[in-house]
């Protein structure tokens, strides 16, 4: 039951490149945060599906965000997207929001430590949004940032960044409280890393 709510409610969102490493669906998740080797120049036709109209969400688990800065830079740079989701920032207050910046975008941070954790979402600084601290938790099960991105003539369209580190056993029942405080009328997007296969019949089994 609460499996098939989440599968409803979650827009799991995920950039599709060809890869060698392409499974016989021709799709897969490529971690973008992963150490680029030699020149950060990319394929410019790594960008292609960011020039269609409308939002674009990009999600990245950067396994410490301050040692991935200079590839996530040139991914906002080349895509423009309207935001970028990062689980496992690995941040804490000794590390400002100077040091992580990234040109023309707007952060929110949830850190946990250096060592590992946490999640934060860049948005456009073109455009205005509200964080929404009423959908909050302090329950350790759940690392996440939300906020609604305000657009002209249209309702707040809700994002939200989520990570789930594996050892913890009760996500799935502590998000769908989370979830049910949500505006189900409300197009909402939910990114991040869940360390959960929807697949199993185990709905707090890791991948």
């Amino acid at each position: 039951m609460i499996v098939n709510k989440l599968k409803q409610l979650i827009a799991l969102c995920l950039l599709v490149l060809p890869s060698a490493r392409a499974t016989d669906t021709d799709t897969y998740h490529d971690d973008l945060a992963s150490e680029t080797q030699g020149s950060l120049s990319l394929d410019p036709q790594l960008y292609e599906c960011f020039k269609r109209k409308g939002l674009h969400f990009l999600h990245i688990n950067a396994r410490s965000l301050p040692s991935k800065l200079s590839e996530i830079r040139l991914i906002a740079q080349q895509t423009r997207v309207t935001a970028i989701c990062i689980s496992e920032s690995w941040l804490d207050s000794t590390v400002t929001d100077a040091e992580i910046m990234v040109d023309g975008y707007s952060i929110i941070r949830n850190d946990r430590n250096r060592h590992g954790g946490g999640v934060c979402m860049y948005i456009r600084s073109d455009l205005d949004f509200n964080i929404r601290t009423d959908l909050q938790t302090d329950i350790q099960d759940i690392e996440a940032v939300r906020c609604d991105i305000l657009l002209p003539r249209t309702k707040p369209i809700l994002l939200g960044t989520t990570y789930r580190p594996q050892t913890h056993t009760r996500f799935v029942e502590n998000f769908d409280d989370v979830l049910s405080k949500c505006d189900l009328s409300q197009e909402t997007y939910i990114l991040g890393d869940f360390n959960i296969c929807l697949l199993n019949s185990s709905p707090n089994c890791a991948l």
